[in-house]
């Protein structure tokens, strides 16, 4: 019978040299799309769970079509439990579309394992297809413009047809808008969407069929519309507080016009009213009377002649009377 011990033992064995632990494996990007010639790469992001070695052997495989392997590489890790593998591409061929996946293997000291998802390559025969912008976010009623680019590395100096094809992918797939193009080498498409709904957010397409004078096919990376929706309120309070201030610009001219001339007709009366005064104040010629002493008795007179040179800085008494003298008209 076996024992409790030998049974951990066991198990500790089979732990050390026969289990698989799972290695979380990433690969970026998902897609490729690119032109017979180019260049490009695909890289592989790993993570071991135990950070707990001090060192590691890492074996990384890459195969097309989960099948042919097209790269393997090896690699020590000390005192690191996550790394990455690139798997670069020169000059590609359209025979080199496919599948592309990376898988992870951790020899020593443990057997660990992962795989990625894998990045699909698209190779197409000497045609360049770039999109823009990237992505685009408007409020909901807005505009937006988007701009394909293509061009044909393979065909010299020939006039091309080519169908230009803007797809909107969200839920389902939907065609947005169609056109045919004669170029030669390179061209472009636009796409012009006015009044944009909350619906209509998702990712939009180029695609491109060169069909005259050879097959040939490409799309753009897409651009990611996001329609928001609009606040509550806004621009109509704006509108709205726009009518407002002109109302009350408004009607303050209209005050200011009413007391300018309020001030200008009291300014005219008042001028009225001091020339009418004027006109009133008749014409006056003032005269002096002398007043006539009596000689009734020659007692008084020498009193009043004593009186005089006492006081020699007394004026004669002098009486005015205002005559009027009416002017003939």
């Amino acid at each position: 019978m076996i024992s409790f011990s030998a049974i951990l033992l066991l198990w500790g064995t089979f732990d050390r040299f026969g289990s698989a632990y799972e290695v979380s494996v990433r690969q970026t990007p998902h897609v490729i799309n690119v032109a017979e010639g180019a260049n490009d790469n695909i890289t592989c992001h790993f993570y071991i769970p135990d950070n707990t070695l001090d060192k590691m052997r890492v074996a990384i495989t890459w195969k097309k079509d989960n099948g042919t392997k097209v790269h393997f590489e090896t690699m020590d890790l000390h005192h690191s439990n996550t790394s990455s593998s690139v798997l670069q591409f020169h000059s590609l061929l359209r025979s080199q579309s496919g599948l592309y996946t990376c898988e992870v293997k951790i020899e020593t000291p443990k057997l660990w394992k992962g795989q990625g998802n894998g990045t699909y390559v698209t190779v197409t025969d000497g045609i360049t297809v770039l999109q823009e912008p990237h992505k685009l976010q408007v409020s909901e009623g807005a505009s937006v413009n988007m701009t394909c680019n293509f061009s044909i590395q393979t065909v010299r100096n020939a006039t091309m047809l080519a169908d230009v094809t803007w797809i909107r992918i969200h839920v389902n797939r939907s065609k947005i808008h169609f056109e045919r193009i004669h170029f030669q080498l390179a061209a472009s498409s636009s796409l012009q969407l006015h009044s944009m709904r909350l619906n209509e957010s998702g990712l939009y397409i180029c695609e491109v069929n060169i069909v005259s004078p050879k097959l040939l096919k490409g799309k753009g990376k897409g651009t990611h519309v996001v329609v928001t929706a609009i606040k509550p309120g806004w621009p109509g309070n704006l509108a709205a507080a726009g009518v407002s201030l002109f109302g009350l610009l408004a009607i303050m001219v209209v005050i200011a016009i009413i007391s300018k001339k309020r001030r200008g007709n009291s300014q005219v009366s008042v001028n009225r009213a001091e020339n009418d005064q004027q006109a009133e104040v008749p014409e006056v010629t003032y005269a002096s009377i002398n007043k006539q002493r009596t000689h009734s008795s020659k007692n008084q007179q020498r009193t009043e002649d004593k009186k005089q040179s006492q006081d020699s800085t007394n004026e004669e008494q002098v009486i005015y009377s205002a005559i009027q003298i009416k002017h003939a008209d």
